[in-house]
């Protein structure tokens, strides 16, 4: 696991700079971990069921896809794709949809398990939309 320096005593902003000398497969481990601990302190006492959850909610599609995902639309919106790689979008659009599908599935489990409706669970939590790279 890679390290970063820190000072014993660091401001958010700090923290930021030393976050970005992350890799991206590491910035999105700690991210999810980052996201895991602000639910955990929105909402007392997650249970392990509910922390699983959190776990696999916060968890997105890995950046080899999003990175080809942004690089066939750019190419899309240039028009300058080809048939090949119309297909290959279209390919890549239902597995976006199929993982926000599955997201919006384990977010009802979660908000099944606290007793609440959807939008209050995503309201009291902070959860939004998941945010792409």
């Amino acid at each position: 696991m890679p390290t970063v320096q820190l000072n014993a005593q660091i401001t958010s902003d700090e923290l930021l700079r030393a976050a970005s000398q992350l890799d991206s497969p590491e910035l999105n481990i700690l991210t999810d971990r980052i996201l895991t601990l602000r639910a955990q302190r929105r909402v007392s006492n997650l249970t392990q069921a509910e922390t699983d959850l959190m776990l696999k909610i916060n968890r997105g599609l890995s950046d080899t896809i999003w990175k080809r995902y942004s690089d066939l639309q750019s190419q899309l919106h240039a028009e300058t794709l080809s048939a090949e790689e119309h297909s290959e979008l279209l390919y890549l659009i239902d597995v976006v949809e199929r993982d926000n599908a599955k997201r919006l599935g384990q977010l009802a489990e979660l908000a099944s398990l606290r007793g609440t409706t959807l939008d209050a669970l995503m309201l009291s939590m902070g959860i939004g939309p998941r945010a792409y790279a």
